[in-house]
């Protein structure tokens, strides 16, 4: 059976990598509600000008996305581990 430690730390790990690709979902989601607009009535919108709201909501889905990917490889780089021990 693993140490608790050993499992902790894993599964911190694996919260590393899932929570910013999570967060790329929200950004997306602003991009699609954003494009269909006129679609839906709102009483309050974020930002009104509807290009600068796009670049804005790529740019943190991009930046995100190339943060969350980064991190991931150098988790593997390090060598962390990418599954549970196999004595478990």
């Amino acid at each position: 059976m693993p140490n608790i430690n050993t499992i902790f730390n894993w599964l911190l790990n694996l919260n590393g990598i899932v929570s910013p690709y999570k967060t790329c979902w929200v950004f997306f989601a602003f991009l699609a509600l954003r494009a269909q607009a006129d679609k839906f009535q709102s009483g309050y919108t974020f930002i009104k000008n509807k290009p600068g709201a796009m670049l804005v909501g790529g740019w943190c889905l991009l930046f995100t996305f190339v943060c969350a990917t980064m991190a991931l490889c150098r988790k593997r780089l390090r060598g962390a581990p990418t599954r549970l021990p196999t004595n478990c």
